[in-house]
């Protein structure tokens, strides 16, 4: 999970790594929306494809919400006798019994959960709980970091844009005077092209 910074394979390789590890006919992955009010599926395996991006739970539905509200993991042996929360009807139309869900924390901050479910009644050991919550804390900080990197990746590309869309001539110097990068109409100016420009002495293109 350290080696993309794709997200969405990054969501596709947590939750098949999840299913495999764990046996679990379901796995998914759900980050808390900006307001921290919801939680939105990222990616799952054994769900249908439909739920990615679409299929979200606020406070007080199924056991995702109610780890978030905990900020601790949470197990369910069987749905059937389940009162801590409300069982969302997706649960009940796919005849799920059990399930494990860890928070993903980064710090003190809750960021989203990993759930894992199984058809028959299950009980998972203490070692499951550990484990899954250390790959979910592992997750929390790839994916951050996923994020950050395009985040990064999206100012890059604006600040290109609108350095290239200024009429102005513009060239960035060293202190050396040697150009750095040099705008789309400097670059016209010059009749050079952008990448031409660079390492060059601000004299040697200006003379």
């Amino acid at each position: 999970i350290t080696t993309t910074t794709d997200t969405t394979r990054l969501y596709r390789t947590i939750v098949q790594f999840m299913r495999s590890m764990f046996d679990l006919d379901f796995a998914t992955l759900m980050l808390l929306e900006d307001d921290k009010k919801q939680l939105t599926i990222c990616d799952t395996v054994g769900f249908p494809e439909s739920m990615i991006g679409t299929f979200s739970l606020v406070q007080g539905q199924g056991l995702s919400t109610h780890v978030v509200r905990t900020r601790f993991p949470a197990v369910v042996v069987d749905f059937q006798t389940e009162a801590r929360f409300e069982v969302p009807p997706v649960v009940t139309r796919n005849n799920i019994r059990s399930a494990l869900c860890v928070p993903m924390m980064i710090a003190d901050e809750v960021f989203g959960v990993l759930i894992g479910h199984t058809l028959q009644k299950r009980i998972f050991t203490p070692e499951d709980t550990t484990l899954f919550q250390n790959m979910g804390n592992l997750a929390a900080i790839a994916i951050k970091n996923a994020l950050g990197m395009h985040l990064l990746r999206k100012a890059r590309d604006e600040w290109e844009m609108t350095f290239n869309a200024v009429p102005d001539l513009i060239m960035i110097i060293d202190r050396r005077c040697r150009a750095m990068r040099i705008n789309r109409a400097m670059a016209e100016a010059l009749a050079v092209q952008g990448a031409e420009a660079e390492g060059l002495h601000c004299y040697e293109l200006m003379g």
